[in-house]
């Protein structure tokens, strides 16, 4: 696990979520491969669309993630049924504050 996203976990953990998405964000932007990156901002967005949507991408880069795929096979149907993510979206979405 890399020092950015052990810091955006560290930010989780002390209530800074939106900090948490940036940090995320800038992880999955060097390395869009990292599936870790991908399931904690999953975690860390309110719509069942968009995680659906992250955790879709972990399952895709690591089909062995037993947390990942329960969330994702907990999601209701119509969440589950979505695109491809790529990198660049996650960095805008993080960037943007979701509606509560």
């Amino acid at each position: 696990m890399t020092p950015p996203l052990q810091e955006a976990i560290a930010a989780v953990r002390n209530g800074d979520t939106e900090r948490a998405q940036l940090l995320a964000a800038e992880v999955i932007e060097d390395n869009p491969n990292d599936a870790h990156a991908w399931y904690l901002l999953s975690q860390l967005v309110e719509s069942d669309g968009r995680r659906a949507a992250y955790l879709s991408k972990v399952l895709a880069l690591d089909p062995a993630h037993a947390r990942a795929r329960a969330e994702f096979d907990a999601l209701p149907a119509e969440a589950s049924a979505v695109l491809p993510v790529p990198a660049a979206m996650a960095v805008m979405v993080a960037a943007v504050k979701e509606p509560v």
